[in-house]
């Protein structure tokens, strides 16, 4: 019985965890710990002793392991995930922000150096910080190709509210290609169709850096592109 129970809360998780409440997420939580019992009581004591999941995970281990059912191990367990929200926490507060004033020097001291092209795709939140991103390399000196449908899965899985681009030209100047203003408009598209921001498009030569956002270009983009879907 309590397997049945469990894939239906797990089937949750896939299709709507916001829907679960804290009482069921921690259960959810103590599946691994305690893989043969009724985690649903077990869950039950631990909020109401401690009065919410997050001060569960931040609860002191000794008082954790007092609660009927929890022991040292499943309490180990829970400050063990406490401890990775905290970190996860003081990562975020040092997360840095995408924009061209701030990564100007550290976009020329990452990619001048290169041989080959190389794009970076950014991935952002609402702030502009950087949640994650996506190297994608080149063998050739003057190409690089971004997969559309691959980046349409990431945004789907990642969900952020801006991306940016940044490639590099190894053997010629921080210029629009041809080739680089039809990728800019061809992922303008993409991103308009999922309600994603598009930041910017960096270009980065050996000693300089084309903006397609300061320079007004991608805002001309983005306008054509809007012309022609409305």
């Amino acid at each position: 019985m309590h397997e049945h129970h469990r894939d239906r809360l797990r089937e949750k998780v896939f299709i709507a965890p916001e829907a679960l409440n804290e009482y069921e997420l921690l259960e959810v939580v103590l599946f691994n710990a305690i893989p043969r019992k009724n985690t649903n009581d077990i869950s039950h004591r631990l909020i109401d002793t401690f009065g919410s999941i997050f001060a569960v995970f931040n609860a002191n281990p000794a008082a954790l392991a007092e609660v009927e059912g929890v022991g040292k191990n499943t309490a180990a367990y829970l400050c063990m995930l406490g401890e990775i929200m905290r970190r996860k926490k003081m990562e975020d507060a040092g997360r840095s922000l995408f924009n061209l004033n701030c990564s100007r020097e550290e976009l020329l001291k990452a990619f001048s150096f290169l041989e080959k092209e190389m794009l970076v795709v950014f991935f952002l939140d609402a702030k502009h910080k950087i949640t994650c991103k996506k190297i994608i390399s080149s063998n050739s000196v003057n190409s690089v190709r971004l997969d559309l449908a691959d980046l349409s899965r990431q945004l789907v899985l990642l969900k952020p509210s801006a991306i940016a681009l940044v490639h590099n030209h190894p053997e010629g100047a921080a210029v629009p290609s041809e080739d680089d203003d039809s990728a800019t408009e061809k992922v303008c598209v993409l991103l308009g169709m999922n309600n994603i921001d598009f930041s910017d498009h960096i270009i980065i030569s050996k000693n300089d850096v084309f903006s397609y956002y300061y320079s007004g270009r991608l805002e001309n983009i983005k306008r054509a592109v809007e012309a022609k879907f409305t």
